[in-house]
């Protein structure tokens, strides 16, 4: 299994559908639920709305995983800033979530530049980061 990094904003919402999220931000999400509907397992039901844009890669044995990490934190920024203050607003009534998620064999670094950290602010967004680490080379 090669170590992987995702990156992600999410708005979850009590009042707010995916849609209207969709609409109010101008920015089609990667991924959505609807409060009510059974979760994938079957299990529940969703207990909100959920409008959520994520990105994910995996990082190649080459590749130094603290530089890829920033790169992809830095990439979803970017993407965001054109709606940072939307965003804002929909914090004020609703939940949003900068999340960063890990799988890796050891334990990467994970700083968050100074800029990095204003830009999340800036979107009004709490910030969730997730690491697994695991012990499984990959098979070839």
């Amino acid at each position: 299994m090669s170590d992987e990094i995702g990156v992600k904003i999410s708005i979850l919402s009590d009042e707010l559908s995916a849609s209207e999220i969709e609409e109010f931000l101008g920015m089609k999400c990667t991924h959505s639920q609807e409060r009510g509907q059974m979760n994938r397992l079957g299990t529940k039901p969703y207990e909100h709305h959920v409008w959520c844009f994520k990105t994910r890669c995996i990082v190649l044995p080459d590749e130094y995983i603290g530089d890829r990490i920033s790169f992809q934190i830095d990439q979803l920024l970017s993407t965001l800033d054109k709606v940072a203050n939307r965003f804002k607003k929909l914090s004020e009534t609703n939940s949003v979530i900068f999340g960063l998620y890990l799988y890796a064999q050891t334990v990467p670094p994970m700083g968050l530049s100074k800029k990095q950290l204003e830009a999340i602010t800036a979107l009004g967004a709490e910030l969730d980061i997730d690491l697994v680490l695991h012990d499984s080379p990959e098979i070839a």
